[in-house]
């Protein structure tokens, strides 16, 4: 067996009916089990309609570009079924799911196995070929013209945190709720919106006026002055009641965090490896920010 550990990890994948299952990842010797197992599922073959999947965690980071506003989009779907699903003839589109209208230039930075088969049209991600059960993590690249846009959410969304990196106008974000700007890598600060539990819903972004606030920053506000109130009736005898989270953000998602943790580690040990090699097209800047969101994601689970 290769050695592993020392930021070397193994994981191996069997191909079955044409379609290729991988194992999990292992980083650590001691994670070595005395049996190594990969699952591989019955086929079925994908609706008309098409598959309705859940989007467990997506993460829209966005920073100004040479005239533009680039987005990094990462999206963790789910197939909950217990089948693989495939098309009925080869190439056939299996999940649909649309990208904000005026985007441009699109770009399919990780897809996992059969990245091949992703591709855009009409500001629409497209996947087409087999689905088996379980997590696939999509991230993608795309400009904006204006930070004033709208966020398709279609079906069930887990979670969804959207990130502007400062400087950058003041935004309304309607539908997600503000928190206090976050740090993901050293300098680099990001304004903060998040919401959990979405189904069929649009976010709009528009760019406020200096000085106002949104919404969810006045319901911050009117909080913490229930919470002020509530100090003042204690000090004068009253019953404490328990004071509200304010401003603390939320985890996003029901994912089990141990297994969110491995697949983070293993989407960052690639992100290295791809450094590596220098060959694959991806600007040093770009590999970066993916890096830096993926170590933001894993900070809030430990």
């Amino acid at each position: 067996m290769p050695q592993i550990g020392g930021g070397q990890s193994l994981f191996v994948s069997h191909r079955r009916d044409g379609i290729l299952y991988f194992g999990p990842p292992l980083f650590r010797p001691e994670e070595v089990p005395e049996e190594y197992v990969i699952r591989a599922f019955p086929t079925q073959t994908v609706p008309a309609e098409g598959l309705d999947l859940v989007v467990e965690i997506r993460n829209i980071v966005i920073d100004e570009g040479p005239g533009v506003w680039r987005v990094t989009d990462i999206i963790q779907v789910h197939n909950e079924a217990r089948v693989t699903w495939v098309p009925s003839e080869p190439g056939e589109v299996v999940w649909r799911y649309p990208l904000p209208p005026g985007a441009t230039s699109f770009r399919l930075m990780e897809g996992g196995p059969g990245s091949e088969e992703v591709r855009f049209e009409d500001a629409t991600l497209l996947v087409s070929g087999a689905f088996p059960p379980g997590d696939r993590l999509l991230v993608i690249q795309y400009d904006l013209a204006s930070l004033e846009t709208s966020i398709p959410l279609t079906g069930r969304t887990d979670g969804v945190e959207f990130l502007v990196r400062e400087p950058a106008p003041p935004l309304i974000v309607d539908g997600l709720r503000a928190d206090a700007p976050i740090e993901m890598e050293r300098g680099s600060s990001y304004m903060r919106w998040w919401a959990e539990d979405l189904e069929d819903r649009v976010v709009r972004v528009r760019i406020g006026e200096e000085g106002e606030l949104p919404t969810a920053w006045l319901a911050v506000g009117v909080a913490l002055l229930l919470v002020l109130l509530g100090a003042v009736f204690v000090h004068r005898g009253g019953a404490r009641t328990p004071d509200p989270a304010v401003g603390q953000g939320a985890p996003l998602g029901t994912v089990d965090p141990a297994r969110r943790r491995r697949e983070i580690l293993l989407a960052i040990a690639k992100i290295d490896e791809e450094a590596g090699a220098g060959d694959d097209g991806e600007s040093d800047e770009a590999r970066r920010k993916r890096r830096a969101v993926l170590l933001g994601q894993l900070a809030r689970l430990e």
